[in-house]
């Protein structure tokens, strides 16, 4: 691991307001644990308990993923602190992989909990196999995404509106997620998919999308076009 890795990692793990947020999700994981096990969701079926499943992980992750970017990309970007290391010849690429792979690590440790909560406590028809395969896909899309907007908020200049955007827009897509599950659950049963490859299928589109951004927007920067990129928190 580089000193910017290991930087990075001791900030995340001192941050006052990190912190809070951590606390904050650990309250809702184990609300959501809970929940799984209720006999309202129980009797919804399995094809619907993995959808919850999942909903559950990869909107926690990408609540905490969201707000370590906020607090350390963001605030690093604020602070002119990213401008130091492009200005001291640091590649700004090395920069947002050293970052993403901190963020990545300790946002997925409090959904890793989960996800052994509710295997454990539900009694599964599918195999452990299928279900890690799902968990598995989630943590690939996670990457995929932290790397997206650790590049975006980079070359953001408006920081505030990037961190509200972020904010609201997970708790759409979990909502969404949430509110489409009994529908999504009766077309996989009328067609007969298994709602486990069509998660995995949707995982990868949404990792291709997020990787083509990525690699657009990361090819036309530079450690002068993050220096002059300022950003603002309005």
């Amino acid at each position: 691991m580089s000193n910017m890795g290991k930087g990075a990692g001791y900030y995340l793990t001192r941050s006052k307001s990190l912190q809070m947020d951590t606390v904050i999700v650990a309250i809702l994981a184990i609300f959501m644990s809970f929940a799984m096990r209720m006999d309202a969701l129980q009797s919804k079926g399995e094809d619907y308990l993995v959808l919850m499943l999942y909903a559950v992980i990869f909107g926690l992750t990408s609540l905490q993923s969201g707000a370590m970017i906020v607090d350390l990309t963001a605030k690093d970007k604020l602070s002119r602190r990213i401008e130091f290391f492009a200005a001291s010849g640091i590649a700004v690429k090395e920069i947002i992989k050293q970052y993403s792979i901190q963020i990545f690590r300790f946002s997925g440790i409090i959904p890793f909990f989960v996800f052994m909560s509710c295997y454990y406590f539900t009694n599964w028809t599918m195999s452990f196999g299928r279900i890690v395969c799902v968990y598995l896909s989630i943590l690939v899309l996670s990457f995929c995404e932290i790397v997206a907007l650790n590049i975006i908020v980079l070359d953001m200049k408006r920081v505030k509106l990037f961190k509200n955007v972020l904010f609201f827009g997970n708790f759409a897509l979990v909502y969404l997620i949430a509110m489409s599950a009994e529908r999504i659950t009766e077309f996989v049963s009328e067609h007969h998919i298994g709602i486990d490859y069509l998660i995995i299928v949707v995982d990868v589109v949404l990792c291709i999308m997020f990787v083509l951004l990525s690699f657009f927007k990361a090819r036309h920067m530079s450690n002068e076009t993050v220096i002059r990129r300022e950003g603002e928190w309005v």
